[in-house]
C-alpha cells in the first residue's frame, strides 16, 4: 500500500514528500502499519483502536483468542509505536508537542465526537486500516467514521483553518470475513451519495508463510488468502 501510493519518497518520482503526509491508522492493533509510517518519517501519523480504560479482565468476548487485557491495549500500542522508538507519550507536554510526529488515541467508531476530535488533531490527508472488518455489528460505524474522516467540509484542524486538499483511505481486507458483503454494500452506498468521490476495489492474493522451519512456503491453495484493496478518493 505504501509503495503503491508513494509514500515512500523512493517509489514514485511524482509523489509528495513523505514529510508531507498526515497518517490516521484505524483498527491499528499492535501498530505495524504505523511503526512503517513512522519509519519513513511521515509527517504525522495518529494511531488509533478502541480500548476499554477500566477493565481488568482478559478479554473472553467477542473474540476470545485476544490474549492482551482490554486496559492493556493502548499501553501496548503506545509502547509499540512511541517508547521503542525512544518517542515521549502523547499526554507529556513540551513546547516542542505541536510538532510531535507520532500519536496514539483512544478512538470508538461509535463515537462520532471523538472521530472529528481525531481528525482535527491532525488534519489526516490518508486514512489507512487493515483487517479492520469482523463483526457485522461494526460496519455502518466504521463506514459513518471513514464519511468523517474523508469529508472535506469538517477538515478545521486546531488552528482552525480548514486544509483544501484531497483526502483518500486505504483499506486492506481479508476477503473471508462475514461482515465483508455488507461491508463492500455499505461503502459503495456511501460514496455514491458524495459527488466528486472515487471508489477503487481490487483484489489481492497473499502468500501465507506456514513453514516453521523458515524460507519461502510451498505455494499450495491453503497458504493463499484473498484480500480486497480498498481506495476512497474525496476528489
Amino acid at each position: 500500500l505504501f509503495k503503491s501510493d508513494g509514500i515512500d519518497n523512493n517509489s514514485n518520482e511524482n509523489s509528495k514528500p513523505s514529510s508531507e503526509w498526515r497518517i490516521i491508522e484505524l483498527g491499528a492493533g499492535v501498530g505495524v502499519p504505523s511503526c512503517v509510517c513512522r519509519e519513513l518519517k511521515v509527517g504525522k501519523v495518529l494511531s488509533t483502536d478502541y480500548w476499554d480504560d477500566t477493565s481488568k479482565d482478559f478479554v473472553t468476548a467477542p473474540d476470545p483468542d485476544r490474549l492482551i487485557p482490554h486496559h492493556l491495549f493502548g499501553v501496548n500500542l503506545e509502547f509499540n509505536l512511541l517508547q521503542s522508538a525512544g518517542l515521549r507519550g502523547e499526554n507529556e507536554q513540551d513546547e516542542k508537542s505541536k510538532d510531535k510526529q507520532c500519536f496514539v488515541r483512544k478512538l470508538d467508531w461509535y463515537n462520532a465526537e471523538e472521530v472529528r476530535d481525531s481528525k482535527r488533531m491532525i488534519n489526516p490527508n490518508l486514512i489507512i486500516a487493515s483487517a479492520v472488518v469482523y463483526y457485522k455489528e461494526d460496519v455502518i460505524p466504521l463506514i459513518q467514521t471513514l464519511e468523517i474522516l474523508l469529508d472535506p467540509e469538517s477538515t478545521a484542524g486546531t488552528s482552525g483553518d480548514v486544509v483544501e486538499e484531497p483526502v483518500e483511505a486505504l483499506l486492506f481486507l481479508p476477503e473471508f470475513r462475514e461482515a465483508m458483503p455488507l461491508f463492500r454494500e455499505k461503502l459503495e452506498e456511501m460514496v455514491s451519495t458524495h459527488a466528486g468521490w472515487n471508489l477503487k476495489l481490487d483484489r489481492v492474493r497473499l502468500l501465507l508463510d506456514d513453514n516453521e522451519e523458515g524460507g519461502l512456503p510451498a505455494v499450495q491453495e491453503e497458504n493463499q488468502t484473498d484480500f480486497l484493496r480498498v481506495s476512497i478518493k474525496n476528489g
